[in-house]
């Protein structure tokens, strides 16, 4: 999944939405590897339907469609990350203090 949705980012995604994608992207691969797991359930469930939407062909609006099809994608993306923005704060701080540690 992880996969799929960052060759998919890499060809479509622009600006702030590119920033919001990537963050989920690291969030989502460093849950399921075992690294963070301070994040709750609901927010982690959110993630990862933003995420099948945003691979998934088959949406609102679909892919095929220039620009009206990325816009939805975006959209969802923009909700997630929206309602998941204070354990997105607190990951990033997590994030930096890992770092730091390395």
């Amino acid at each position: 999944l992880l996969k799929k949705a960052m060759k998919k980012a890499d060809k479509k995604a622009i600006g702030d939405a590119w920033e919001n994608l990537q963050l989920l992207f690291h969030i989502f691969g460093d849950w399921t590897s075992g690294k963070y797991r301070t994040i709750p359930v609901k927010s982690i469930l959110m993630i990862i339907g933003g995420i099948l939407y945003f691979v998934s062909p088959i949406d609102a609006i679909t892919d095929f469609i220039p620009v009206a099809g990325l816009l939805d994608d975006a959209t969802i993306i923009g909700l997630v990350f929206r309602q998941v923005s204070s354990d997105l704060t607190l990951y990033k701080e997590w994030k930096q203090k890992d770092f730091l540690q390395e």
